[in-house]
């Protein structure tokens, strides 16, 4: 079976895993295809969707970071922030990462 999982690290940033699964739903074979970038340390990282898998385009992803912020990130084009709002977000993860 392949499905996808996710991380959150010290490093800032969170990982979508892209994976083969036995049927126990142990990950045997896996590989980062997405990497997000935080300000800060993630504390903790969650998905939600209605299908019950990432490969589905309707999942959130929900972070919670060091700086007490908790973001949602989509894939629906629906959703997604205005443009404004990804260029301050895109600008606190530069500027954190560049302090580091």
């Amino acid at each position: 079976m392949i499905g996808e999982f996710l991380s959150g690290s010290d490093d800032k940033t969170v990982k979508i895993w892209k994976g083969m699964f036995d049927l126990f739903k142990h990950c045997v074979e896996g590989a980062c295809a997405e990497t997000i970038d935080h300000p800060n340390t993630i504390w903790s990282v969650l998905s939600c969707t209605q299908e019950g898998t990432l490969l589905n385009n309707d999942i959130d992803i929900i972070t919670a970071c060091e700086d007490y912020c908790v973001r949602v990130f989509t894939r629906n084009k629906e959703r997604i922030a205005p443009e404004n709002e990804l260029e301050e977000f895109v600008g606190k993860c530069t500027l954190n990462q560049q302090s580091s």
